[in-house]
């Protein structure tokens, strides 16, 4: 007995030597699956058949099927070129967007570097009264008092006052 084979999906018919070149069991036409003829495959097979030719011709030509075809494509093309100009108008505000942030960036940057100029004048002022007036407490010059009180006041000013010239020094 001879095998036939069928595709499920187009009807396409094959033989069995057909079948044996197939390197895999798909339709050459249509790549749907093939099953072997059997009577009762027939059957079912000439009932999808006549199924698929009634859906097939029902009222539809095949130009009314390009006319919907060709009005789907023209819809698609439409709203591709839609989100397309959505794109590209994202694209221009991510970019006004990054060229902003980078304007103040710069901006948040020149700030920060007068603010810590004017911390660092505010700090040197400050240090310079602090050692004005640590000058005229205990400098040996300007000392009041019996020479026990000088003497003190004379030790204490040599020691802090290394300490305050090498705290000068390491800021410079």
């Amino acid at each position: 007995m001879k095998s036939e084979y069928i595709c499920n999906d187009c009807w396409h018919e094959l033989s069995q030597s057909e079948y044996e070149q197939l390197s895999e069991l798909f339709c050459p036409e249509c790549g749907g699956h093939i099953e072997e003829k059997t009577e009762s495959f027939a059957d079912t097979a000439s009932s999808k058949y006549n199924v698929h030719k009634e859906v097939k011709h029902k009222g539809q030509t095949s130009h009314n099927t390009n006319h919907n075809s060709q009005d789907n494509i023209q819809n698609k093309n439409h709203e591709i070129e839609h989100l397309n100009k959505i794109v590209n108008e994202l694209r221009m505000k991510g970019k006004k967007a990054v060229a902003s942030r980078n304007q103040w960036r710069q901006r948040a940057e020149i700030a920060e570097s007068k603010l810590s100029q004017s911390k660092s004048k505010s700090n040197d002022l400050k240090f310079k009264k602090v050692k004005q007036t640590f000058s005229k407490m205990y400098h040996p010059d300007c000392i009041n008092g019996d020479r026990f009180e000088k003497m003190i006041k004379q030790e204490i000013f040599k020691e802090f006052w290394q300490v305050i010239e090498s705290i000068e020094k390491n800021e410079a």
